[in-house]
């Protein structure tokens, strides 16, 4: 698969690795995501050099060495003033980042106990050219909505291991506001976590097998066991249960039939340049509509 990475998230003159290619100038190659063969766009590494020079990063965001990964990652504490990390620096410039990949993905860590505060903010364009904000918290537990902005639980999020947690951002906003997503124009990760990637999915993660939803509580359906190195798949979403790891998809099967808005998606693999090294335990959770809404709002 192919994927984007951000000429101005790079130093001039360094040539990422194959097989990503350079977006072209124009918006924050707004151009180059309208259709075409790039599966991806990445955002942020904690990799090379100045990964995070467009981000705005406070005082309590730190780059540190993972040993388990054997790689940098961000890691953001809350510590007094929380710690944030926001692209780009001026979310309230005129222009965005106009990234109109409906599928967002942060790799991220997050600590096993649940009252350690974790969030993400999204600011999108709809196709009416209204801007709207998306909070999402795992210390909410209702959603709240309003014309401009909505207020979304992340309480079953899974901690303890990594994850690729991946927002169907079109989805959260028709179940949020009603209407269609046009562009993603920035993003804020809120402590506590740690932060290894952020990128962009024109697709479902094909690892995502999907799920019967989970409620508060059930922690053994939300987080099944799995050995260490394994891609298990936690995408909650209102649909029948599906195997693990994507069987399925390889044969054109994708998604299961279901009710679910997921289960109605294409499938799109994670880019290999973005996996996570072999023998972590890492897992894929896609937070939709279905899950928001189908569980915490009647």
């Amino acid at each position: 698969s192919s994927s984007i990475v951000f000429s101005a998230l790079a130093p001039r003159g360094e040539v990422p690795p194959a097989p990503r290619q350079r977006a072209g100038g124009g918006r924050m190659a707004e151009k180059a995501l309208q259709g075409g063969s790039s599966s991806s766009v990445e955002l942020l590494s904690a990799q090379g050099f100045h990964p995070a020079a467009n981000w705005k990063v406070n005082a309590g965001v730190q780059k540190v060495y993972d040993k388990a990964l054997k790689s940098p990652v961000y890691e953001l504490v809350a510590s007094g003033a929380q710690a944030v990390m926001q692209l780009p620096r001026d979310e309230k410039g005129k222009q965005g980042l106009g990234v109109v990949q409906p599928f967002l993905v942060f790799q991220v860590f997050l600590p096993q106990n649940p009252e350690r505060p974790f969030s993400l903010e999204i600011t999108v364009t709809d196709h009416s050219r209204t801007r709207r904000r998306l909070l999402l918290s795992a210390q909410l537990e209702q959603a709240q909505t309003n014309g401009l902005s909505a207020r979304l639980p992340l309480a079953r999020v899974r901690r303890g291991a990594w994850l690729n947690l991946c927002l169907d951002v079109g989805s959260l906003v028709r179940g949020s506001f009603g209407q269609v997503m046009r562009s993603v124009d920035s993003v804020a990760v809120h402590s506590e976590c740690r932060l290894r990637k952020v990128f962009t999915l024109r697709g479902l993660p094909a690892t995502a097998g999907v799920l019967a939803p989970t409620f508060a509580g059930d922690s053994e359906a939300a987080a099944p066991s799995s050995a260490a190195g394994s891609d298990t798949a936690v995408a909650v979403a209102s649909v029948p249960s599906a195997p693990l790891d994507g069987e399925g998809a390889a044969d054109g099967g994708g998604v299961p039939d279901g009710d679910g808005e997921l289960a109605r998606r294409a499938l799109e693999p994670i880019p290999r340049s973005y996996d996570f090294p072999t023998g972590i335990e890492r897992h894929t959770q896609v937070i939709s509509a279905d899950q928001v809404f189908g569980t915490t709002l009647s």
